[in-house]
């Protein structure tokens, strides 16, 4: 109660606008109390409060050895408590085992004063160990109560704090120190804590992030490599949870989200881009294993922790694509992905005429992917390997009228109709000219089979027919059409056209025989 009574106080404080007392808050959850005297007191920081995460096994009794009550079975006494909680009703637990120990009575057995003194001892044992299960279950219950409101202030803290530069980033390196360890120490046994900890890492990943970006300071370059290090220890920390399967898909998506937000930020020319080759062996060290539950993820998990792990494998491609795309090859993922594309122009339609935007955020995701895919080499080979241009011809994506996708349940149907095939055009074009003049007679042939859609899409986009208002759907029609004309160049397809149509006879220029 006191934690969420400080950070509900810092809350209204922030939105009252009192500087001068937020600095004192903010003093205070740092360790220095200021006396009546004008003097300054230290005490326990906000961090120092973190020191109710037990080890796992604290005060936990083992399963006592039992005899006469070897198969008893106790489940009759489990209730549930006022933090839902299920645990044994004590009270009902003895009254069941005084049946039990009565039982040779009713039978006319006689017990010895020493077998009774044996189950005496294992009646004790027993109810000390429901005893100590009840109360581990509702210590874990509070400590993860505790911990999320922990982290609750925490969280307004960063986001109400005041400041600036360097100190602001130091403020932000102090948090994920402080955290790091329980995270380390949870991430793939203690799924309640985890997920608590991974979230609050990455909201702090993008304010690091932020705040370095925006931060010029001459000391910045080397706070700059010291959050490098920190942050590739949780990197490293997610990476093996993930490869141990852990948690939920909620934890696990989460997971991916910090490994990708770490990733994409390689890609930038600053001082963090020096962990790109050991972050590219540290994936390749947890090999097969690591990108296996990621695919499984990508492919049958839940819809918010699909599209984390396909954006994720998007990213890895694009970091390691020789190393990832092998990979993604050797566990028929690529074959499975290309085929899951067969009802492609159904589900695109139904996610974005339902309004599911966990589905929409998939589908885009996965075109997303395939793209990733058709920009490298190896990746456009195992596509076109996989016959991805037959999947999108069973899907019948190109043999539809655009026109025709008009419905009166969802007026931007035509629109996301043509981004559908502007998306998917474009993964064929990217896979075309990855592959260079290996893929030529697919490529014509597609040009081919679908010349009315080709033709269409060219004279709308060139204003020739329908005269089109609506910008969007300008915009995507011209999209379409210049990767179209990508497809047209890189298969040289014009110059094929014109070859094959024969040259007319020249007429007999004798006017009289």
């Amino acid at each position: 109660m006191t934690l969420e009574y400080i950070a509900m106080e810092l809350c209204m404080i922030s939105q009252g606008r009192m500087p001068s007392v937020k600095r004192r808050i903010f003093e205070a959850l740092g360790g220095q109390v200021l006396g009546d005297n004008n003097e300054t007191i230290k005490t326990p920081t906000v961090f120092d409060l973190l020191d109710f995460q037990l080890p796992d096994e604290a005060w936990r009794i083992g399963a006592p050895a039992l005899n006469f009550y070897r198969n008893i079975d106790l489940s009759i006494c489990l209730e549930t408590d006022a933090d839902s909680n299920s645990i044994f009703n004590v009270d009902q637990v003895r009254e069941v085992l005084l049946l039990k120990r009565n039982e040779p009575k009713s039978q006319g057995t006689i017990i010895t004063a020493e077998e009774l003194k044996a189950i005496e001892n294992e009646e004790a044992e027993i109810i000390d160990y429901i005893v100590s299960t009840n109360r581990q279950k509702q210590l874990e219950t509070q400590r993860l109560s505790v911990l999320g409101t922990w982290i609750r202030l925490l969280l307004v803290m960063v986001e109400s704090n005041d400041f600036k530069g360097t100190a602001q980033t130091s403020f932000f390196l102090q948090i994920l120190q402080a955290v790091m360890p329980s995270l380390e120490a949870c991430a793939a046994d203690r799924p309640g804590e985890a997920i608590e900890l991974s979230k609050l890492i990455k909201v702090l990943l993008f304010k690091v992030y932020e705040s370095l970006s925006s931060n010029k300071d001459k000391g910045s370059a080397a706070l700059g490599n010291l959050i490098g290090d920190k942050l590739y220890q949780v990197f490293q920390i997610c990476l093996q949870a993930i490869g141990k399967w852990a948690g939920s898909a909620e934890l696990r998506s989460v997971y991916y989200e910090i490994c990708y937000r770490y990733l994409t930020r390689l890609s930038d020319g600053d001082s963090l881009n020096q962990d790109r080759s050991k972050t590219i062996k540290s994936i390749q060290m947890y090999g097969e294993r690591l990108v296996n539950v990621i695919c499984d993820d990508a492919y049958g998990g839940e819809p918010a922790c699909q599209t984390a792990a396909l954006i994720l494998l998007g990213t890895l491609v694009n970091l390691d694509s020789e190393h990832i795309v092998d990979a993604l090859n050797r566990l028929n993922f690529i074959g499975v992905f290309v085929d899951s594309l067969r009802n492609i122009m159904n589900e695109w339609h139904e996610a974005f005429t339902v309004g599911l935007k966990d589905q929409q955020n998939f589908q885009n995701a996965r075109l997303a992917l395939l793209q990733q895919l058709a920009q490298t080499r190896p990746g456009a080979k195992h596509l076109l390997h996989a016959n991805l241009l037959r999947t999108l011809e069973t899907s019948g994506l190109f043999a539809a009228d655009p026109e025709l996708q008009v419905r009166s349940d969802n007026p931007n149907a035509l629109e996301q109709h043509y981004d559908l095939l502007n998306k998917v055009v474009r993964v064929i074009s990217a896979a075309l000219v990855s592959r260079g003049s290996h893929n030529l007679v697919q490529g014509r042939k597609f040009l081919t089979d679908h010349r009315m859609l080709v033709a269409h899409t060219l004279k709308r986009s060139a204003g020739i027919g329908t005269v089109t208002e609506n910008s969007t759907l300008s915009i995507k029609l011209e999209d379409l059409a210049d990767g179209l004309m990508v497809i047209i160049s890189a298969t040289g397809f014009l110059e094929f056209e014109n070859d094959s149509i024969p040259e007319p006879k020249p007429q007999n220029g004798s006017l009289f025989h």
